[in-house]
């Protein structure tokens, strides 16, 4: 019913504004006295379909149209994002969309229901990327982890993936979870230090991805913070992370994600520096714990998410992020990773205005899972 009010109210304000519909002041004054009553009785049609009060009221069109249709750009859609019913309509409003996940220990998709559905989400949800928050592998026995010989020789993965470095990718290539850095033969494996856009600290752990879509530019920064070692977070790695976070310059278009895997790792930045992260960056990710949460900084604030994990928690998920224009925002929902995708509520889903603010969703038809509802365990 809303569609067909907006698309009524459209073709009003058309009729009665004839310039606006293609129509010359030529032809319209050799249209004559016949065209004019046509007119007339066509907008009266309108009005009485849209409403019978206004059509009683005889009102001069152009007294009711501006009452009636906003001013705002014309691509931006009728419907709020509340109304949406399904999550494919969401996607389809989207201007682009990306996945991401952590701690899938060495799984492929065809090893885990959880790899397999954030696989074939991927596919649904056209993402033009997947960020990874680490521990997609574990030390052990290469042979039985499929992950890094899927991610370097499938088509998509092999050119979409932006993996964060932590213990896991250390232990795989290196001796150990504390081995610090060595866990960047992820990223040299992948070529990433070759991708466009992506620029590589020396160590190969760390780098800045700069991602084009939609005239809007994503900035994704990923530093390395294990969970085991002695210097797990030198200063020298958190004053890249602040220095690559100041530089961005931001005209409203601009999307700054920025990750570390050890959780809440803002804490252990300098309180100035703590304070321009969360300030300046859109959406800040940690990981290692398993499970799915915001953690709990003001809504004007950046959003800061714990990833949760594909595949080894009782909550096995990953969030679909959409990035939604008039305005910017994203749109960041944990979905269940072994079944279908569906519209989230609770704290599973919330929505961050680029350089504003944040606030939960409220889908009609949203559903609460996992630690915020019981039909997700």
């Amino acid at each position: 019913m809303k569609n067909i009010l907006w698309l009524n109210v459209a073709t009003l304000a058309c009729l009665t504004f004839l310039f606006s519909c293609g129509v010359s002041s030529t032809e319209s004054m050799d249209v004559g006295t016949a065209s004019d009553l046509r007119l007339d009785q066509a907008v009266h049609d309108l009005q009485s379909e849209i409403s019978p009060d206004l059509a009683l009221m005889d009102l001069a069109p152009a007294d009711v149209v501006p009452e009636v249709i906003p001013d705002i750009p014309p691509d931006v859609p009728s419907l709020l994002l509340n109304d949406l019913l399904d999550i494919t309509e969401l996607d389809e409003l989207s201007l682009f969309t990306f996945m991401i996940f952590s701690d899938n220990k060495g799984n492929a998709s065809d090893q885990s229901l959880s790899m397999m559905g954030v696989d074939l989400a991927i596919a649904e949800m056209d993402a033009r990327f997947a960020i990874g928050l680490g521990d997609h592998v574990q030390g052990g026995s290469r042979e039985i982890q499929g992950f890094v010989p899927f991610v370097t020789s499938d088509p998509w993965w092999s050119t979409a993936f932006y993996p964060n470095i932590a213990d896991g990718e250390n232990a795989y290539y290196g001796s150990s979870q504390g081995d610090w850095g060595a866990g960047a033969g992820l990223v040299d494996d992948l070529g990433l230090c070759e991708f466009p856009g992506v620029t590589c600290r020396e160590n190969h752990a760390e780098y800045h991805a700069v991602l084009d879509y939609e005239e809007v530019t994503v900035h994704f920064i990923s530093v390395h913070y294990p969970d085991t070692g002695e210097d797990k977070f030198p200063e020298e790695n958190r004053a890249y992370l602040v220095a690559e976070i100041e530089a961005v310059e931001k005209t409203g278009k601009e999307i700054i994600i920025a990750a570390a895997h050890t959780g809440e790792w803002t804490q252990m930045l300098e309180p100035a520096d703590q304070e321009l992260v969360l300030s300046k960056a859109d959406l800040l990710l940690g990981a290692t714990t398993h499970f799915f949460e915001r953690y709990d900084y003001p809504d004007h604030q950046a959003l800061f998410l714990n990833t949760g994990s594909a595949g080894f928690s009782l909550f096995n998920n990953y969030l679909q992020v959409n990035v939604v224009d008039n305005p910017l925002r994203l749109v960041v929902q944990n979905m269940p990773a072994e079944e279908e995708r569906t519209l989230q509520a609770g704290g599973n889903c919330w929505i961050k205005a680029v350089d504003g603010l944040i606030e939960p969703c409220n889908f009609k038809n949203g559903i609460s899972w996992g630690m915020f509802g019981g039909d997700g365990a």
